[in-house]
């Protein structure tokens, strides 16, 4: 029997900071308190398990000091793990709480253990290997009956109830928080996991909830090629619909990934205010294999406005960088050293206006993708039918997963089929990659960059003839027009469409696969642009 901490600490995983959000605290008698705390064993019956230097009743709260939660050897056999699995053992020592409340502890109607929250203060343990577990503040504020009576068995029966599935209910607290986690397993070299805060919020009301996390951090010298680093400086959420994931949690749970998969889509096609108004990430890293992957911040926010809900994006600095001294990172930074560069960085602007009873999605304002001293691409669309597609997209994935199939290729193309193409249009814009990118090819065969953008130039004709009468005269010279002033000048090209009358992409492909293709009916356009 492992006694408490897994027990706790499984509570813990889940769990966080607490105040009654703002709600009067339930009154309750020294004798109501000490039965419920009699009936989890904290009444000094089990001392040899759980031992404290103190235990008071005070304004209906029952506080301990200097708690010791003393973990049982496990006699059971071992779980085989893999070498590189991150595995903390405490068996046999102790866990150290500081303070530990429970407020307005009773017993209900049923016998089950109640309180208005829980918390503790001062968490540490120490293992045998030099394994190590702390944490600042755990406190779990407004929990229903069902899981303060989950958190009453854990104490009350450790050994038996720490490997019993317990599932929670549709508004199972109020408020959930922790603070200053941090876990070191020593057994394979230094291995460190930690958090500065998290905190889940949860408004029955509004049917809205928050979460936010702060300072994530893994740590390990025993990666398969080195030294590995995960950080994260924030994630935050607000506005999440508890509606929308209580359909998703029980659609999982019943099997129906139908039911699943339709609200999904809905979310991420037509209506993503349906599930959150607002998520920010900010200061992740990632350092591992000889690579440098950090993002300074992504921030999406999404406005329900007369029926329409308007999203916007905007991502911060997406760095990339290799490691020449690593050997894996070595072959990447050579390859980014041809076109003269040390690091990528990426940033992204996307506005887009949906109209969800319409099915509707089109973009509004800056929509691009710039990486620096290379290239950018701006781009527009209007796009309708995402209630259809999303409707025959749902059905397609669940079928798939029901039958452990992969999606038919005709039905994904049904689907697709759906969607109606209003606008589109891509400009890319050369910010110096194509002098870069002629110059790594000269250098590579031994000519000079002008031959290459000769070359260049001479396979867009090639493939201009080769295409016959399949494109129209006009649109195909606007495309060689096009591309051979933006190869040879730099400046940008810009690929539109703006069909002639509604066209689905069903209609595109029925056009393209004609023997004489109208291809007028598309609406087609390539025009370039000088270097501004």
């Amino acid at each position: 029997m492992r006694t408490l901490l897994a027990s706790s600490v499984s509570a813990l995983v889940l769990a966080v900071s607490v105040s009654a959000v703002g709600e009067a605290q339930t009154r309750v008698s020294r004798a109501d308190a000490n039965a419920a705390i009699a009936a989890m064993g904290l009444d000094q019956s089990r001392a040899d398990e759980i031992s404290f230097d103190s235990g008071r009743f005070t304004r209906s709260d029952y506080v301990f000091t200097n708690v010791v939660f003393h973990i049982d050897e496990d006699d059971s056999e071992p779980t085989k793990a893999g070498e590189d699995d991150f595995n903390v053992d405490f068996d046999g020592g102790e866990l150290l709480v500081e303070e530990m409340r429970f407020s307005a502890p009773r017993l209900a109607s049923d016998g089950r253990v109640m309180f208005d929250a829980f918390s503790m203060s001062g968490l540490s343990a120490q293992g045998d290997d030099g394994e190590g577990l702390s944490l600042d503040s755990l406190e779990i504020a407004g929990p229903d009956a069902d899981f303060a009576a989950m958190i009453a068995e854990a104490f009350a029966n450790p050994g038996e109830s720490e490997d019993e599935d317990f599932e929670l209910g549709e508004d199972p607290f109020d408020r959930i928080a922790m603070s200053g986690f941090q876990v070191v397993d020593s057994e394979d070299g230094p291995t460190t996991v930690s958090l500065g805060s998290m905190i889940l919020e949860h408004d029955d009301a509004e049917a809205l909830a928050r979460f936010e996390m702060t300072d994530f951090l893994i740590e390990t010298d025993e990666g398969d090629d080195g030294p590995v680093r995960i950080a994260l400086g924030e994630v935050r959420i607000e506005g999440l619909s508890t509606e929308t994931t209580d359909e998703w949690f029980a659609a999982i749970e019943n099997d129906n990934m139908s039911s699943f998969m339709q609200s999904y889509m809905n979310a991420a096609t037509v209506n993503p205010a349906s599930l959150f108004s607002e998520f920010v990430l900010s200061d992740f890293d990632f350092q591992a294999a000889g690579i440098d992957l950090s993002l300074a911040s992504v921030t999406a926010e999404n406005e329900m406005r007369r029926g329409e809900v308007h999203s916007s994006v905007v991502m911060d600095r997406l760095h990339f960088s290799a490691d020449s001294d690593h050997e894996n990172g070595a072959q990447i930074a050579a390859g980014l050293m041809m076109l003269g560069y040390s690091e990528l960085n990426l940033h992204a602007v996307g506005n887009t206006i949906y109209e969800p009873e319409r099915g509707r999605a089109y973009t509004s304002g800056d929509n691009y993708y710039v990486v620096e001293d290379a290239f950018r691409i701006d781009f527009s669309q209007d796009v309708e039918g995402y209630n259809e597609y999303s409707a025959l997209m749902a059905e397609l994935v669940a079928d798939a997963a029901e039958n452990g199939e992969d999606a038919s290729e005709e039905a994904a193309m049904a689907a697709m089929a759906a969607l109606q193409v209003n606008e589109f249009s891509v400009r890319i814009t050369d910010q110096s990659i194509l002098d870069r990118a002629f110059g790594a090819m000269a250098t590579q065969q031994g000519i000079a960059p002008e031959q290459a953008r000769a070359q260049a130039s001479a396979l867009v004709l090639l493939g201009a003839a080769s295409a016959g009468p399949m494109v129209p005269a006009p649109l195909m010279s606007e495309l060689t027009s096009a591309v051979s002033s933006f190869l040879n000048n730099g400046g940008s090209v810009t690929v539109g469409m703006r069909p002639t009358s509604p066209t689905s992409v069903g209609d595109m492909m029925m056009i393209v696969e004609q023997d004489e293709p109208d291809i007028d009916r598309l609406g087609i356009s390539v025009s370039a642009e000088p270097a501004q």
